[in-house]
């Protein structure tokens, strides 16, 4: 989870302590990538949190901070104990972004916010 955590987005310095815990009891069942979606739910959410804080606008929040294009491959957390270490190593996260809020029609939705 702390490897990934930063995503697509250009975090030079992140610094995780993870506790892990293990059961072999599970509330849904099981699925490939654990900790992935979660991490992504977690970011988001601190995303949205300090975008706020900032009184910026949480999608351009996100669009400043994508690694662009040029950057790759962009080096990812080290994860210290394992010494791992990865990268991304293609893509143009503004174009995903650009498209998915067409997609979602975020324009049109971002109105219904207040009611």
């Amino acid at each position: 989870m702390s490897q990934i955590m930063s995503g697509p987005y250009r975090i030079p310095h992140i610094r995780m302590d993870v506790t892990l815990v293990m059961t072999n009891k599970t509330p849904s069942g099981t699925y490939r990538g654990p900790g992935r979606f979660e991490a992504d739910f977690c970011r988001e959410r601190l995303f949205d949190m300090a975008a706020a804080d900032l009184g910026i606008d949480r999608v351009e929040f996100r669009r400043r901070n994508l690694i662009a294009e040029a950057e790759m491959p962009y080096s990812l957390a080290t994860v210290q104990v394992l010494d791992v270490a990865t990268a991304c190593d293609s893509g143009d996260y503004g174009i995903t972004l650009d498209r998915c809020l067409a997609e979602f029609k975020w324009a049109e939705r971002r109105s219904f916010r207040a009611s």
